[in-house]
């Protein structure tokens, strides 16, 4: 229980008590937002942190997208689901990923596809839950070699795949229209209920509804072209990579539906916000959505090791011609 004791100083500097239902309660109010508040959204913080990343792995011949995307939202329970897919069973889902590349790269080929997919009460104290998908997709047709240089075309990154997915009777694309929006809509609010689309600030769900309703977990047009992207060059690495986090991120809806104390309570909290990482072979360089670098040839190792034993020798060299050199004694000033 809460102390119903309010302490407060007079204008003589004496300590005085008052005791007040009214003002107790608000503060007992405002230290329970608080405290949900900050556990609750202190969840959802360390999620965005700690999500895995996309990864993207670009080879000679193949470009290979680890996907690990995650939604994690308190608005309602989803069905409880866990399927997995392989490449026997995963025309379902391969069938609309590859349609979705071939529309920004026309030669783009799913090799392969395995996929896990499903859904986990990871807070049952405030009802929230996880929705997570995992895809290994190995793809060609989008390397062009000209000559020992390649050209990887990474547009495939930008896929939307707009059409709903449905795995066993659940969805796993167009969730926000399928799980989200119909308990975003039925909200009992106030007149203090606010809407935060990644922190802009709403008083109706007419914006968010409709960001909501549009909402696609394989909708990838929020990434930028690679050449926008983090890159940190090292000549002598034995590859070269590139992170990206997006600006605004893909899907960022938080309703306080009363405003109490400058805090809202209760809260309701849907994110999904991924993070990519991409590897290519060393010394590539990006231009525009594309990944270009040079074949190694088996005198590159060679050539790397003659460019290092000459450096180690300048060195050496430097260092005992010092030693060395005799040294010539000042003259004494007369």
């Amino acid at each position: 229980m809460f102390d119903q004791t309010l302490y407060y100083r007079t204008s003589d500097g004496q300590a005085s008590i008052h005791r007040s239902a009214k003002l107790t309660r608000r503060t007992s109010y405002a230290f329970l937002a608080l405290l949900l508040i900050g556990i609750f959204s202190g969840g959802l913080v360390h999620a965005q942190t700690t999500s895995a990343p996309i990864n993207v792995v670009v080879t000679q011949n193949t470009v290979t997208l680890d996907l690990r995307l995650q939604m994690q939202e308190n608005f309602t329970a989803l069905p409880l689901f866990k399927v997995t897919l392989d490449d026997s069973n995963s025309s379902l889902i391969s069938g609309p990923i590859e349609k979705a590349m071939q529309q920004l790269v026309s030669h783009a080929h799913i090799v392969s596809l395995n996929s896990r997919a499903g859904t986990s009460l990871i807070n049952p104290s405030f009802q929230t839950w996880m929705i997570s998908e995992n895809y290994t997709i190995v793809v060609d047709g989008v390397n062009s070699d000209f000559g020992g240089t390649v050209r990887s075309n990474l547009a495939i990154l930008r896929m939307i795949v707009s059409t709903p997915i449905v795995l066993g009777g659940n969805e796993i694309n167009s969730v926000g229209a399928k799980y989200l929006l119909g308990p975003l809509k039925s909200l009992t609010t106030t007149s203090t209920t606010t809407y935060f689309l990644d922190g802009a600030p709403y008083l109706n769900s007419n914006v968010p509804g409709n960001t909501t309703a549009t909402f696609n977990i394989l909708d990838f047009s929020w990434i930028s072209p690679v050449s926008q992207w983090n890159n940190q060059y090292d000549p002598f690495s034995s590859s070269s990579i590139w992170s990206f986090t997006p600006t605004l991120n893909p899907y960022n809806l938080t309703v306080g539906i009363r405003h109490i104390e400058d805090f809202y309570f209760p809260v309701y909290s849907a994110i999904y916000v991924p993070t990519l990482e991409l590897s290519a072979p060393a010394r590539a360089w990006a231009d525009g959505t594309a990944v270009v670098f040079d074949l190694q040839t088996p005198a590159d190792p060679v050539m790397v090791l003659i460019i290092l034993a000459s450096v180690i020798v300048l060195v050496a060299s430097m260092v005992l011609d010092r030693r060395l050199r005799p040294k010539i004694p000042r003259r004494k000033k007369r």
